[in-house]
């Protein structure tokens, strides 16, 4: 028999749900790893992208080789496209679904759900703010930067936290009340009641 591969081929870097690539975050040991087995930067680079919706953050760039002033380099020429400080788009400035929520996970790190606005129009339950991406961190710092809103919470209750499409997410009941606490009265009314009707919560949630 063949032996099977020590690091995954750029083949095998993302899951399908539907039609849908569900994102998942590649370690740096993963990729210092994947460089032993002698792929080029570019397709250590693509390799990543392809498991994150078309995204890389700048340590994920660094442990593929491609050093800060290749990355500004890359920017310059169009290659990598900002995101968020530190996040890009890989190869084309336009986002698939969910990739600027991805996004804002790879920004602010371990313990970051999508909240808030961003989770209502995940769930589509409700409006997400324009231009800006909400996201809540559980038991640590974590500021608010260009075109995302950070809410600090000490932690959360396992209930309050799910997966949607491979996104970290809070759970529908609570986005629907993180929704309503920056959103009017009736904005707040019309979420509850689409989340009920896409049998999302439940009246005990």
């Amino acid at each position: 028999k063949r032996p099977k591969p020590q690091h995954p081929s750029p083949r095998s870097g993302h899951k399908h749900l539907g039609d849908a690539h569900v994102p998942r975050v590649v370690a740096v040991a993963t990729i210092l790893g994947f460089m032993h087995s002698g792929a080029s930067p570019d397709v250590v680079v693509a390799w990543i992208a392809a498991r994150q919706l078309g995204l890389i953050t700048a340590e994920q760039l660094i442990a593929a080789g491609v050093g800060r002033g290749s990355i500004r380099w890359r920017l310059a020429n169009g290659s990598l496209h900002r995101v968020f400080r530190g996040v890009y788009l890989v190869g084309h400035p336009v986002p698939v679904v969910g990739a600027v929520e991805f996004a804002s996970i790879l920004a602010c790190g371990d313990g970051t759900v999508v909240s808030h606005r961003s989770a209502a129009g995940l769930w589509r339950i409700g409006t997400p703010c324009s231009g800006e991406t909400e996201v809540t961190v559980a038991g640590r710092d974590c500021r608010s930067r260009a075109g995302l809103r950070v809410y600090q919470v000490q932690e959360f209750d396992p209930r309050d936290r799910t997966m949607k499409d491979g996104i970290p997410v809070t759970s529908p009941a609570r986005t629907a009340i993180d929704y309503a606490s920056t959103a009017t009265h009736g904005e707040a009314e019309r979420a509850i009641a689409e989340a009920f009707a896409l049998k999302l919560v439940t009246e005990r949630q």
